[in-house]
């Protein structure tokens, strides 16, 4: 009765066709943290990765997305080696970044909401030093309809929105850029149950389009239910890798534990 749904319909996971492959990682090792880590990720894919509180798998997406730095391993997007060792890299290849914290990482809390959504895509919108400001507020205000953003105002101030719709403008922000790899770390963390759907039905019409997707999760429900295959992460190894249909939480919590 809260959130207007049946409880059946809080993971609204469809059918996707599994496409080629986008990214491929290979021996990824970073010293004392990660140990030869290898996966892929194909588009229209939710590649799920669970493990516990410093199995490593934090340290994982951030090294792939160039915040950490690797001592080994190689990176493939598309089928061609990359050398990614900055976010300003990472976002080059089409790759987008959604951060545990968004407050502290994903967010200006200070600027209104059509700063944030377009700061990562700035570039492109305009000539030289000056900004397009009319096409700012139009890409802006197409991806508060689209990921259903609720604000009075295109210029309110993101720190005044709830959680679940700062959460939605970091998720704008990255379909902004055009991103086709997209690495959501705890994507639904701390937001209500109606933003939650909200965001699981987006990242289903994203991997609809052909993206892929890398979700860290602490929740079993929703790794279980949203992922298409998981790998379990337990001291900087990979344990255990499950289809959708394979995985439990018997399983995951046991490979978790190894």
């Amino acid at each position: 009765m809260m959130v207007g749904r049946e409880l059946k319909e809080m993971y609204p996971k469809r059918e996707v066709p599994i496409g080629k492959t986008i990214m491929d990682v290979k021996n990824l090792t970073i010293k004392g943290i990660i140990d030869d880590i290898s996966f892929s990720l194909r588009s229209g894919e939710i590649l799920g990765l669970f493990g516990l509180l410093g199995s490593g798998r934090q340290n994982i997406v951030r090294a792939l997305y160039g915040i950490d730095e690797i001592d080994k391993g190689e990176i493939k997007v598309e089928g061609k080696p990359v050398v990614i060792d900055s976010p300003a890299k990472a976002l080059k290849w089409n790759m987008g970044f959604m951060p545990i914290d968004r407050k502290m990482e994903g967010l200006a809390l200070s600027l209104p909401v059509f700063s944030n959504i377009t700061m990562a895509n700035i570039d492109n919108l305009g000539d030289g030093f000056l900004i397009d400001k009319k096409l700012e507020m139009r890409k802006s205000g197409k991806w508060v309809k689209d990921v259903n953003i609720k604000t009075p105002s295109l210029e309110t101030k993101v720190s005044s929105l709830s959680g679940g719709n700062q959460q939605k403008i970091v998720l704008a922000k990255l379909l902004e850029t055009g991103s086709k790899i997209f690495i959501m770390n705890e994507p639904t963390r701390g937001i209500d149950v109606g933003a939650k759907v909200d965001i699981y039905k987006m990242m289903e019409s994203l991997c609809e389009a052909g993206a892929g997707i890398i979700m860290i999760s602490s929740e079993l429900p929703e790794i279980l239910a949203m992922s298409d295959r998981i790998i379990v992460i337990s001291e900087g190894r990979i344990t255990g890798e499950y289809k959708r249909e394979e995985a439990n939480q018997e399983k995951l919590l046991h490979s978790a534990t190894v």
